[in-house]
């Protein structure tokens, strides 16, 4: 059986900006939704384009909570740049 790299050692090829990236933990895809409120399809788009980091973990796919947050957090800065306007009532 061969032998397991340990983290930091010279035969692991882990990047540390990757293990930062999943210190907060990982979420599935769901959850991910569920947590964040962003839909499936654009959550997957996101993916897609490497904004978030996520790797596949058996069936499932696992999303970076600190990623996701950090998304959030620039959504949430832009909306304050640039807010939408008022809605009319009636």
């Amino acid at each position: 059986m061969a032998k397991r790299p340990v983290l930091g050692d010279e035969t692991d090829p882990l990047d540390p900006a990757d293990l930062n990236a999943f210190e907060d933990g990982a979420l599935t895809t769901p959850k991910a939704v569920e947590w964040s409120s962003i839909p499936r399809c654009e959550l997957f788009n996101l993916m897609n384009a490497g904004v978030l980091r996520w790797f596949r973990d058996g069936n499932s796919r696992r999303i970076s909570r600190k990623d996701l947050r950090e998304e959030l957090a620039r959504r949430y800065a832009e909306h304050k740049r640039n807010p939408p306007p008022p809605r009319k009532v009636g």
